[in-house]
């Protein structure tokens, strides 16, 4: 009897660990889908309509907000006319950010501009390019990366890009072991 009461101790325990451990198993994984250029591997991790909501409302916001504190639109006529194109613009600017190649460059800490610029592209790796060539490209950013729960069902991954702010990456549970990208939040002046 006792046997049987440690083994399940040990196996309950062995169950909490692992439950625990899902969401930094997953981003081992999408490290290794944005190492590799693996779209589809990548984007089985994101939940493309919630990161385009959340996107789209910060988008929104900051273009608004520098729009309307912008010196030359104060007393300008045309400004109007301007508002009326800023959500065609920020669907524009989400579609290019919710791409896999975007959220892939955003892991790997590029400037958000920078992306919204020059849209990124995934090319497949060449035979001769090795996994430890490829980390060494992102594995300083994701080596300053900043992980942790905010609840059970909430994990959060802070990475920092090329001019030191912070992208965060909200994964939500689905399920008791299953994670997916559920937000990205930009720094605040991503714009500037």
């Amino acid at each position: 009897m006792k046997k049987i009461l440690v083994t399940v101790f040990v196996i309950i325990l062995f169950a909490i660990g692992y439950i625990y451990a899902t969401p930094y198993l997953v981003m081992k994984n999408i490290r290794e889908e944005v190492v590799a250029q693996n779209i589809d591997g990548l984007s089985q991790y994101i939940d493309y309509d919630s990161v385009r909501t959340h996107l789209g409302k910060q988008l929104k916001t900051a273009i608004t907000a520098q729009f309307v504190s912008a010196p030359e639109m104060q007393n300008n006529p045309f400004s109007d006319f301007a508002m009326v194109m800023i959500p065609g613009l920020v669907d524009r600017l989400t579609e290019v950010l919710i791409s896999p190649e975007a959220i892939g460059a955003l892991f790997k800490g590029e400037n958000v501009k920078k992306i919204a610029e020059h849209q990124p592209t995934i090319t497949p790796p060449s035979a001769e390019q090795s996994s430890e060539n490829n980390y060494s490209g992102f594995g300083a950013k994701w080596n300053q990366a900043k992980t942790g729960y905010e609840s059970f069902s909430w994990f959060v991954v802070e990475i920092p890009n090329d001019e030191g702010k912070v992208v965060k990456f909200r994964f939500r549970r689905e399920g008791l072991i299953e994670w997916k990208l559920n937000e990205i939040v930009l720094p605040f002046d991503f714009l500037n």
